[in-house]
């Protein structure tokens, strides 16, 4: 599975929903996570039933862990907006960092170490992305 394939997901009878996966790395084997508040139902013109919500998976007894889940990939995808993805710097140093004679010498020193990002597929693994050099 990669990000951007639609699932299936129901939890034990109570919610059933149709969504796109969105894999990010370090998550743990057999392991699902949901973001909540995303699914807009009065937000206006354009933003009207956007997104999807998945509150209704949710119960007084346990807001934050549903066990039980079933999840099925559906053969079909969404596109994802991503503008980074997890523990990614595109290439970038995490901090630049000069003495004052050093700026003063050159005010525009930024401008050298930070490469054009690139734009990559979603579900890219970071190992195996190629980066600008710095």
């Amino acid at each position: 599975m990669v990000s951007g394939d639609m699932v299936a997901l129901s939890a034990k009878g109570r919610a059933r929903f149709r969504l796109p996966s969105g894999c990010q790395p370090g998550m743990a084997e057999n392991s699902l996570t949901l973001s909540l508040g995303w699914g807009r139902k009065n937000v206006g013109r354009y933003g009207n039933g956007t997104g999807f919500d998945v509150n209704p998976l949710r119960s007084s007894g346990s807001l934050d862990f549903v066990g039980g889940v079933k999840l099925r990939k559906l053969g079909t995808t969404y596109k994802i907006v991503q503008t980074q993805d997890h523990d990614s710097m595109e290439g970038r140093p995490l901090a630049i960092d000069t003495t004052l004679d050093e700026y003063r010498d050159n005010p525009e020193f930024v401008k050298y170490r930070s490469p054009t990002p690139k734009t990559l597929r979603s579900g890219t693994p970071s190992s195996t992305r190629a980066t600008s050099g710095a």
